[in-house]
């Protein structure tokens, strides 16, 4: 702080400097909006942000205008550096006074821009005046995959912000794993571009710049039911069955790390299941740390697990956004989810083929005889299929039949 405002030409760093950046940043920012056209809204407290935002976010979509389209503020609480002059230093004379600078609680505007961008669509750039300036920025990575899908004519359905299905499924699988730590930082470069910054040209050139860190990532894998009615029959099942998945020696299979619960140095964070059920459509949320991972049914036709690392040194991952840690997380979230999918593929009964049961409970022609349909249910039928079954336990399969333990999850769309 003391280097950054006397290369501002401060001979003394007073936060006096910092009150006048301040001004100069609040001045600009105003003057952007006016430039724009933007009106500035101001937030209701416990307002749901994103809704305000999206409409103008889906109208620059269609009209294919890329830009900040939204304004908003809101009174946050931070951390944020402050001076005061210290009356007993022995540096401090009449003439040359000595302040001293430390964190302390503010409650300022933050600072919301909502905007459209060509390649990652909806995304948010959100930005305080007080020093040390924090930028957060939040993006859709399946939003990126969306308009790559776009651009490269390959047809698909969305299913939010996922996908219910797609023409292409492995040129879709690849243009996912293709998506980099480099794409972020160029998009980050473009959008603050376009915004008015704390930092002036002179502050770069004085080797004072932003550098950033992976708060959040969210990674998903999103299994598509082709009969909704059953995927929604057996994820209930698979919830009831896996009530334990919260216990510490659960959540270490499923996250791959080691966890203690007692001891000198048990693992920090609580251990337990969560079964939200607040609307027609229940989770299963599991936590590690201060990380989490969850599954639910995303618009009742497919199955969603989603691994969140709010902290990557969870996984023992640095925190800086660069190709090496971004490569990781993902690895690490898509471990996760994989591991989390097993468990609760773990004892839960395959759902029957649609097909094969039709041709079992329906009559049907064969070589043009006639074949009774064998209704399930009936007590007859039950009665027969029941000795079938005892008299084939009792002989067992010949070795080169027995078939190895199916797989989960399954084959996906």
């Amino acid at each position: 702080m003391v280097r950054f405002l006397i290369s501002r030409g401060y001979h003394i760093p007073s936060p006096v400097g910092l009150g006048h950046n301040h001004d100069r940043l609040v001045g600009e920012l105003d003057a952007f909006a006016s430039r724009t056209g933007l009106t500035v809204v101001r937030f209701a407290k416990g307002e749901f942000k994103e809704d305000r935002a999206r409409p103008y976010q889906d109208a620059a979509a269609r009209a294919v205008s890329p830009g900040v389209v939204f304004i908003g503020k809101a009174q946050e609480k931070m951390a944020a550096w402050a001076g005061y002059k210290d009356q007993a230093s022995p540096l401090g004379t009449a003439s040359h006074p000595h302040f001293t600078f430390s964190r302390q609680s503010r409650i300022p505007d933050y600072w919301y821009f909502y905007l459209h961008d060509h390649d990652w669509g909806p995304a948010l750039v959100k930005c305080c005046c007080y020093a040390p300036y924090p930028l957060w920025i939040v993006v859709n990575g399946h939003e990126w995959l969306k308009t790559q899908l776009g651009a490269a004519g390959i047809g698909f359905e969305a299913l939010d912000n996922g996908l219910a299905s797609v023409s292409g499924p492995s040129r879709a699988a690849r243009l996912a794993a293709s998506l980099s730590a480099g794409h972020l930082r160029g998009a980050i470069d473009r959008w603050l571009s376009w915004l008015p910054s704390p930092l002036t040209p002179a502050d770069g050139e004085a080797g004072f710049r932003y550098d950033f860190s992976i708060r959040q990532l969210e990674v998903s894998d999103t299994v598509v039911f082709d009969a909704p009615r059953r995927g929604r029959a057996w994820f209930e099942a698979a919830i009831r069955d896996h009530l334990d998945l919260g216990r510490p020696e659960q959540v270490a299979l499923v996250v791959d790390r080691s966890v203690r619960s007692r001891g000198k140095n048990p693992t920090p964070g609580r251990f337990a299941t969560e079964v939200v059920a607040r609307d027609i459509n229940p989770k299963l949320q599991i936590h590690y740390k201060s990380s989490k991972v969850k599954a639910y049914l995303k618009e009742g036709r497919a199955l969603r697990v989603e691994a969140t690392v709010n902290n990557p040194d969870d996984f023992h991952t640095l925190k800086t956004l660069n190709a090496t840690n971004w490569r990781a997380l993902r690895r690490i979230g898509a471990g996760v989810n994989a591991r989390f999918l097993a468990a609760l593929g773990e004892g839960q009964a395959d759902v029957p083929d649609p097909a094969t049961l039709e041709s079992v409970v329906m009559p049907s022609l064969h070589d043009g005889q006639r074949a009774p349909g064998l209704r399930f249910g009936d007590p007859r039928v039950m009665a027969l299929c029941r000795s079938r079954l005892v008299g084939s336990l009792m002989r067992g399969p010949p070795s080169s039949a027995r078939s190895p333990r199916r797989s989960w999850p399954p084959s996906r769309r």
